[in-house]
């Protein structure tokens, strides 16, 4: 599970929610 990770410089946002947003999807 991915819960204190830094911000990915892949991401478009580079926001911690677009992180967590992602976490959560690959999650699923």
């Amino acid at each position: 599970m991915h819960e204190a990770q830094p911000p990915r410089v892949d991401s478009p946002s580079g926001n911690i929610e677009s992180v967590c947003m992602t976490g959560e999807s690959a999650n699923k």
